[in-house]
């Protein structure tokens, strides 16, 4: 399957943190969601690309048991041919490089605004997995933008233009009257988009069609919203607690309507509430304990 990669550049609060980044994220990201990427995260395989001082694949963090070995870095007595570069890569023994899209978090992903506003120059590493530390697009509540790069990684014009427009008022940003650099931050974040236009995506309405993934109290005619597509799928349930984790062989779409998901802070609505007053989406579908649903 084909797949193209962007390094987004992401205007979000400044007191924005790995732990609250999704969040943040959820409101420029949907200008993008789905017909530029199908799915972001931030960093991804661009961990650390703005941050000299740290190697995502040198993190523990970062590193899984390898399931191949029966003692640390041998198989049958020879070495394992899954993990024995471990400690020349600057692993341990016997672990193996997770996939970019399972790296830890890391908060030199998020930048304050003021350090680039001055000189936007950033660290250039091309590796076999990591290309250009220039962004592709710029996005913030009010748009996104396609960014030119220069070689010498040096602001692109139209990030020039952007910011011009944001200090001088032409851009507002959440209707502020007065732009404040130290109240914003830059997040590095990694798009996806996919050429195989079947997949499933952030947003998709799936059944669970393998009985052994079904939750014990769910009907087979239950609806599911994926809410994450890394690796496997992430399952959310109107109106429930709780997530799923599925591989895309137990799922079948049932409705082409992609759903716009907004994360969910702890004094809003069950999702169930959001998806029904925020995005007019028919949920009457999708029972739930909450009580009956309404048609928009």
């Amino acid at each position: 399957m084909q797949s193209d990669m962007f390094l987004i550049a992401a205007l979000v609060p400044a007191d924005t943190t790995v732990d609250t980044i999704d969040t943040h994220l959820a409101g420029p990201m949907q200008h993008l969601m789905p017909n530029i990427i199908d799915k972001y995260r931030l960093g991804g395989m661009f961990t650390g690309i703005w941050d000299p001082t740290y190697t995502p694949q040198i993190d523990p963090a970062n590193w899984q048991p390898c399931e191949m070995c029966e003692i640390p870095a041998e198989l049958d007595q020879q070495p394992c041919p899954h993990c024995s570069d471990a400690e020349s890569l600057g692993r341990h023994a016997g672990t193996l490089l997770a996939g970019s899209s399972q790296w830890k978090a890391h908060p030199g992903d998020i930048v304050p605004l003021p350090l680039l506003l001055a000189d936007w120059r950033h660290l250039t590493q091309p590796t076999d997995q990591r290309r250009s530390a220039l962004p592709d697009i710029f996005v913030d509540s009010r748009g996104y933008t396609w960014l030119s790069s220069n070689p010498d990684g040096t602001t692109p014009l139209e990030l020039h233009d952007i910011f011009e427009q944001l200090l001088t008022g032409q851009r507002q940003i959440n209707d502020a009257e007065h732009f404040e650099p130290a109240a914003w931050s830059v997040a590095i974040v990694a798009g996806h988009r996919t050429a195989d236009p079947a997949r499933l995506v952030i947003g998709s309405v799936v059944l669970i069609t393998d009985p052994d993934s079904r939750e014990d109290d769910a009907d087979p005619d239950q609806p599911y919203i994926i809410s994450d597509d890394f690796d496997a799928y992430t399952l959310i349930r109107p109106g429930g607690e709780y997530a799923l984790l599925l591989p895309g062989a137990a799922l079948t779409e049932v409705d082409p309507t992609r759903l716009v998901l907004l994360p969910q802070p702890a004094d809003t609505p069950q999702y169930k509430d959001i998806l029904r007053n925020r995005v007019g989406y028919r949920l009457d579908a999708f029972p739930d304990s909450a009580g009956d649903s309404q048609r928009q």
